[in-house]
């Protein structure tokens, strides 16, 4: 039976070839062999994961925003069916990433979201003509609403009353 690696074979390991590295500590865990894991590397690659959790949450829900802030106030009647795919696209990934945890934090956070999700908006719009100004400084949309698929807001120039 091979000898267990030492700590400094693991951060060695850590830094030279993270894939295996991987490899190591999931056979470590799947073994039960606690006294060769990796902790400290261990513990801050769990603590980024979940930070990029929660930011691939906020992106997603700023993009959402961002879309139906340009349905509601784009003066033109396209690219609309680009925007409704683009939101419904996001959503279903917000979808398989809300847990009751990120849901929780992501109602917490949401006018931080929509501030962004607006800025992201107005640099479109403002193409169009639309001033950023014209645009609502609070979210205008319930948490449902931007979660809901299909769910889309009405334009204020009547572009959505055109359209098959």
């Amino acid at each position: 039976m091979a000898d267990a690696p030492d700590r400094t074979d693991a951060t060695s390991l850590y830094q030279e070839d993270f894939a295996a590295w991987l490899d190591a500590q999931v056979a470590a865990l799947r073994d039960r062999r606690f006294e060769d894991l990796d902790l400290d590397n261990l513990i801050e690659e769990v603590e980024s994961i979940r930070r990029a959790d929660a930011r691939s949450v906020q992106h997603h829900a700023r993009v959402v925003v961002a879309q139906l802030l340009q349905l509601a106030h784009s003066t033109l009647g396209d690219p609309r069916r680009s925007w409704k795919s683009t939101a419904n696209a996001h959503r279903d990934e917000l979808e398989t990433r809300l847990t009751p945890t990120a849901r929780q934090e992501f109602e917490a956070g949401l006018e931080k979201v929509y501030n962004r999700g607006r800025e992201i908006a107005a640099t479109v719009l403002e193409t169009e003509g639309t001033d950023r100004e014209w645009l609502p400084r609070t979210c205008p949309y319930l948490l449902a609403e931007i979660l809901e698929e299909d769910w889309y807001p009405t334009n204020i120039y009547g572009f959505d009353r055109c359209e098959t």
